[in-house]
């Protein structure tokens, strides 16, 4: 989350899970990383869903990596990461997209949909993966069975984002 100045201080505590996300733009191509974090005390690890799920989504993007090659279709990539996060009793995020990155374009015509609705997937076509094309890969999981993301209370300050 970005918070406004006039919102309240957020406190992060003790078996929290975090996620932080940089990007910059370099020449017109758009560079994120982000990484999760769990908060813990030294002397405790993660456990339950919060494990499962951090390391479903650390795997599925590990497998989606690996999936994205010369000849692949973006569906072989959104059945991988389902089978994954289903191992790990997870779900993707319903929707979810990554895209094929151009120049000053971070959402080009070449997407792969984590956990399409039968409309979602219907609305996207199939794609085959080409030398020399670069993708922004997005894996969000959740310990939800129906990938519903839920609304945060939080207002977002959008110059941040």
């Amino acid at each position: 989350m970005s918070p406004l100045p006039s919102d309240p201080e957020v406190v992060l505590k003790d078996g929290d899970v975090v996620k932080i996300m940089f990007g910059i733009h370099l020449d017109g191509y758009a560079v994120t990383h982000a990484e999760t974090v769990y908060l813990a005390k030294s002397d405790s690890s993660a456990s339950g869903p919060a494990a499962d799920v951090i390391r479903a989504a650390y795997d599925a993007a590990q497998v989606a990596m690996r999936t994205i090659k010369i000849g692949a279709k973006n569906w072989d990539v959104t059945e991988a990461v389902e089978k994954v996060a289903k191992d790990y009793g997870c779900t993707g995020v319903e929707g979810m997209l990554s895209c094929q990155h151009l120049k000053d374009v971070t959402d080009g015509k070449k997407r792969i949909l984590l956990n399409p609705s039968p409309q979602l997937k219907s609305d996207h076509e199939t794609a085959t993966f080409e030398e020399g094309e670069v993708y922004g890969v997005d894996i969000l999981i959740v310990t939800g069975a129906d990938g519903k993301v839920r609304v945060a209370e939080q207002k977002y300050d959008r110059r941040s984002s």
